[in-house]
């Protein structure tokens, strides 16, 4: 019980605390916060995607501990991408707007490349083998009007999140 009144009283002072924030001391605290979530969930994923025998105990422990459940050990898209639209100003949105003849994949891997992962981080994270992501990163430039061997994330950052 006393362990319940601590946690209660600790709250309240954080939220004490972020009251006292500007607004854009808020919007950088919650960017914060979200690129940790987005950076645990990647090393999670990269670690049982490495070691899958030896990390099961270990995330099992994990999600029960921060979950208070057990989870499937990949990146959960439906929590990733509302992190990529606050992080990346509606970046997932725009993207499936303006490109619309993107696959989920597709943006999955734009996502994943956004936030400068190389093939191979991103062949695990996505359980594909290095050359289906080459192929799939093929696939994105054609469909983005790109030429052959161009730096997707560059051209991204310039026409989705850099916006006239």
């Amino acid at each position: 019980m006393q362990c319940l009144i601590e946690k209660n009283n600790k709250h309240k002072t954080i939220s004490k605390d972020i009251d006292k924030l500007n607004e854009k001391e808020k919007e950088q605290l919650l960017k914060d916060l979200l690129l940790k979530q987005l950076d645990l969930s990647t090393k999670i994923a990269l670690m049982h995607a490495q070691n899958p025998e030896k990390s099961q105990t270990f995330l099992s422990k994990f999600n029960e501990v921060i979950y208070g459940e057990q989870r499937p050990f990949q990146l959960n898209w439906e929590e990733l991408y509302p992190i990529f639209d606050i992080l990346y100003k509606d970046f997932v949105k725009t993207l499936q707007t303006k490109y619309p003849i993107l696959v989920e994949k597709d943006i999955q891997l734009c996502c994943l490349l956004l936030i400068d992962l190389n093939t191979a981080e991103i062949s695990f994270l996505m359980e594909q083998s290095i050359n289906t992501v080459h192929k799939r990163k093929t696939e994105i430039r054609k469909k983005l009007n790109m030429q052959a061997g161009s730096d997707i994330a560059s051209f991204l950052r310039e026409k989705i999140l850099i916006q006239p």
